[in-house]
């Protein structure tokens, strides 16, 4: 069962909360795997700071391992004194940095670049944060490459899941209905738009009115629009469609033939056909999901009168499910041969709901069989008679099948 977001307007420093940044990378990594496409791993945190890490020296401040521009850094624990600045000491044509601590951050030179983090107070022997220089809860959470890819993935691959809002099924009733961009932008509650990236909020200045576009380097970085949005476009896509599928070996057959050459006449084979119905039993099949049918003609002559009649009945089986969360199926089937209809299913060429199987994570799932009973079609109000219209075939089968997805957050 999904859960709202976090709001942005909660999250801690402005809107760049790991906790909160992660959720928006989880609905990307769980969208993107129901698309049948890798995984994406959640921020780690990074370059934050702890004071007192051991609960015993109230002036030692721990600061936690992470990148800053692409130097690397590890966990570093430091004693400040009052006014001591954090600082990252990049080292040029390397990914290599140290954290250091010091009275002041130094200015950069040939061989090496700063990064100021932090600036405490120590008064009494115990350090107490006077200013964040740069925030930091996470590698990458204030890099704009993550978002706009995020931003990218949306507008391209939105059109491959199902419409939950004016569907699930087109006007036709004939397949499933996907969202088009701007079904999926009103759906999101997002800016509806062709333009490339124009679903999503930007601004530079604080006092700027909102313009649309894709995420921009010297954009705001305080400003929530863009965490905002992207929740939204993600908490629309909930639905995928699915087709493998195969027919278990548990389903029934029934048969009867009266092939032979002595019936004189059409009504002399069909009884024969009637008669022969209860004993012939039921066999393992697989050749239809339903099927009933009958044929009944002459062969050429008053001696020679032929039929059958079948019936063909089994489950479902939706195989090569994704595992990595729970999601429920819903399975779909229509008419495949529209003769007469011998069991009044109400089975046309457009998609009917067959049945609903509740949420697991578990690679196949089969339904129930589709039993209309075990009547010889020839015994059914309405079958075709002879001598004419002796012949008719009604089969269903596997429409298609929906994903409903237990995503984390919607």
């Amino acid at each position: 069962m999904s859960t709202a977001f976090t709001s942005p307007s909660s999250w801690f420093l402005f809107g760049h909360s790991l906790a909160g940044a992660n959720e928006i990378v989880l609905a990307y990594s769980e969208r993107r795997q129901a698309l049948g496409q890798s995984a994406v791993d959640p921020l780690a945190k990074g370059l934050g700071y702890t004071i007192d890490p051991d609960s015993n020296d109230p002036d030692i401040v721990r600061i936690d391992a992470g990148t800053i521009n692409a130097y690397q850094c590890a966990e570093t624990w430091k004693t400040v004194t009052n006014n001591d600045y954090i600082y990252v000491k990049g080292i040029f044509r390397t990914a290599n940095g140290t954290i250091e601590a010091g009275a002041s951050i130094p200015a950069n030179d040939d061989d090496y670049i700063y990064y100021g983090l932090y600036r405490f107070t120590v008064t009494g022997g115990v350090a107490t944060l006077q200013s964040t220089i740069h925030n930091f809860t996470a590698d990458s959470a204030q890099d704009k490459t993550l978002w706009l890819e995020m931003q990218n993935w949306l507008e391209a691959n939105c059109t491959s899941f199902v419409d939950h809002v004016n569907g699930p099924l087109n006007d036709a009733g004939t397949d499933f209905r996907y969202f088009t961009l701007a079904t999926w932008q009103a759906a999101a509650g997002l800016n509806v738009s062709a333009g490339d990236g124009e679903s999503f909020r930007r601004k530079v200045e604080p006092t700027d009115a909102y313009s649309y576009g894709h995420i921009q380097a010297g954009d705001l970085r305080q400003d929530i629009a863009v965490f905002e949005d992207l929740q939204k476009g993600f908490g629309a896509l909930k639905w995928t469609a699915h087709t493998s599928h195969t027919h278990p070996a548990t389903g029934n057959y029934k048969a009867s033939s009266a092939e032979t050459y002595y019936f004189h006449d059409c009504s002399e084979a069909r009884q024969d056909i009637i008669g022969k119905w209860p004993v012939d039993g039921s066999v393992s099949s697989t050749f239809y999901f339903v099927y009933a049918t009958l044929f009944i003609y002459s062969a050429g002559g008053w001696w020679d009168w032929r039929g059958s009649c079948y019936r063909h009945k089994s489950a479902i089986s939706i195989i090569s499910l994704p595992t990595f969360i729970d999601r429920s199926v819903d399975v779909y089937i229509k008419a495949t041969a529209t003769g007469f209809d011998y069991d009044n299913t109400g089975l046309g060429t457009s998609f009917s709901l067959y049945e609903s199987i509740s949420s697991s994570r578990i690679a196949t799932v089969t339904t129930a069989q589709f039993n209309t009973g075990d009547t010889c079609p020839f015994l059914i109000s309405g079958s075709p008679a002879c001598p004419d219209g002796g012949t008719s075939s009604f089969a269903a089968d596997f429409a298609g099948a929906i994903l409903k997805w237990d995503f984390a957050n919607a």
